[in-house]
């Protein structure tokens, strides 16, 4: 997979803090006294966009048997699928899920030895693995690489891990059973499937 940082966005995510959730600024608005004692104690900050997300849906589950994930998701795709893969990443940080896009993570990465780098992130330090199937990702090697590293981990898990994408028919991963449910884009926009995937970080 290639990864290759770019300026603007590095500047613009702030990639001092590269495992913190991103933020979106919130225009402040004058707030009258009266204002201030009419709103609800419990609203959630404005800095945060896990924090306004968890007031009104919910707070994501972050630990799974005792054990806290750094990353909600891991998205996993081919390079021909990079556009989808960066509208993906960036609906579900927008509702607070922690993500692992490799542009989103480019100060970590960059200098490391990526093999091992990636079988942490795909095998170790993240909740689930979001593969973006399609002719592509079964045939290249860096995608392979991840995806070892997800069955790996899926071998010990009692539950699912391995959240599959169908961006094209017919295609089979290898080393995944065709009994894995599937989300497919022919059925669901990019939207309605991060709202699955929240519901589903909340089980």
């Amino acid at each position: 997979m290639s990864i290759i940082p770019n300026r603007f966005t590095l500047a613009k995510l702030g990639f001092g803090m590269p495992y913190e959730p991103f933020s979106r600024p919130r225009t402040e608005t004058s707030v009258t006294t009266s204002n201030r004692r009419e709103q609800s104690p419990t609203s959630a900050p404005r800095n945060s966009v896990t924090s306004m997300v968890a007031a009104e849906q919910g707070v994501l589950k972050q630990k799974t048997n005792g054990s806290s994930w750094e990353f909600d998701v891991a998205i996993s795709f081919a390079g021909s699928q990079r556009t989808i893969a960066a509208e993906l990443a960036s609906l579900a940080s927008s509702k607070g899920i922690r993500v692992f896009y490799d542009r989103q993570h480019a100060a970590e990465l960059w200098g490391e030895d990526l093999t091992t780098k990636l079988d942490e992130i795909y095998r170790v330090r993240s909740r689930f693995c979001l593969p973006l199937v399609c002719n592509e990702y079964a045939r290249r090697e860096w995608t392979r690489h991840e995806l070892r590293s997800a069955r790996a981990r899926a071998l010990k898990e009692k539950g699912a891990y391995i959240l599959p994408i169908r961006l094209e028919e017919g295609v089979v991963l290898e080393g995944v059973p065709d009994s894995i449910s599937y989300l497919s884009l022919r059925e669901y926009s990019l939207t309605q499937i991060v709202e699955i995937l929240f519901v589903k970080l909340q089980r």
